[in-house]
């Protein structure tokens, strides 16, 4: 997290502010905890309710359901999930929302693709 949070900061020149994350693993220790608690504001969902997080389960669910259609369509190995999740992203990243008009990455970024 201090690696992607530097980058962060760094490409958009603002600081992260506040953080929402699951309840489990590596993000609730007392050091995360002593990291955030000098700017950052973080808050932790009740585990196991990914109701509160549904935005970010839906799209976990959904890449994964492709990437297992693209192997067996593409009669793959199992050991190109990784590689194929990764190709899915970067499509993602480049298909126009319709909400915004915009591509993920273009609001990432600031700039058109």
């Amino acid at each position: 997290f201090k690696e992607y949070r530097a980058l962060v900061e760094r490409f958009h020149s603002r600081n992260i502010q506040r953080l929402v994350i699951d309840n489990e693993g590596e993000f609730v220790s007392t050091v995360f905890s002593a990291y955030c608690k000098a700017k950052i504001k973080h808050f932790t969902t009740v585990a196991h309710t990914p109701e509160q997080n549904d935005m970010i389960e839906s799209r976990s669910k959904q890449l994964l359901g492709q990437c297992r259609s693209v192997l067996i369509d593409g009669n793959l190995l199992k050991q190109s999930w990784a590689h194929c999740v990764q190709c899915l992203v970067y499509l993602y990243n480049r298909t126009v929302c319709r909400e915004t008009g915009k591509t993920p990455f273009e609001l990432w970024k600031c700039h058109k693709v």
